[in-house]
């Protein structure tokens, strides 16, 4: 039997949206489709972002049709229909979940609307608010817990010694942290446009 690789597609076009696995045969040409919605309590998940823990291992992060964002874990995502468990201990409840991101097995961190953003220290089965500690400045942690306040983009850079962690939201805001999210840097405010996507190009940014 020929070796399969598991890929998720998020597709937002329309509502309900669906995490999409496409199955490719390593040895063959061609795709098979498979739509398995990703459900909290009976409800489809309209899923924005999925990272993968490891192989078996993944969270997928949205919003249910009433507007309650959700945090999903699975732990047989090579599974033609994975069991989706809800892990967002109620955390999460009012406000759009934008995107998710690991840095290793254990770390990894959920940002939203709300001011709101999630971090995780076991692999995705307990999740913290960490956006409380962005800063010891009053008029800061107003701005950033605001309910208007979007955080878009989460993403991680591994090297030896070190696992760093960059969000980014509305007002040109980034912030990066290299102590999984106890202390955060503020970065270059380069515009106050909204940034909705962040990718780092080595450790320093």
């Amino acid at each position: 039997m020929a070796a399969f690789r598991i890929l998720w597609l998020v597709v937002g076009l329309r509502l309900p949206a669906f995490a999409t696995a496409i199955t490719i045969p390593l040895r063959q040409n061609g795709w098979s489709v498979d739509d398995n919605p990703v459900r909290a309590d009976g409800n489809i998940i309209d899923v924005y972002d999925i990272d993968f823990v490891n192989s078996e291992v993944a969270i997928a992060v949205g919003v249910t049709s009433g507007g309650d964002g959700r945090i999903m874990r699975t732990e047989n995502i090579d599974s033609v229909d994975p069991t989706w468990v809800d892990v967002s201990n109620g955390a999460a409840n009012r406000f759009t979940l934008h995107a998710v991101k690991f840095v290793n097995e254990d770390h990894g961190w959920v940002v939203g609307s709300g001011g709101f953003f999630f971090h995780t220290s076991n692999g995705g089965r307990t999740w913290q608010d960490q956006s409380q500690s962005l800063s010891t400045d009053p008029a800061l942690l107003v701005k950033f817990s605001a309910f208007n306040f979007v955080w878009y983009d989460v993403t991680t850079f591994s090297t030896p010694g070190v696992d760093l962690v960059a969000i980014c939201g509305d007002d040109g805001v980034i912030l990066q942290s290299r102590d999984y999210g106890e202390s955060w840097l503020a970065g270059p405010g380069l515009s106050s446009n909204s940034l909705k996507a962040i990718q780092f190009l080595d450790e320093q940014w």
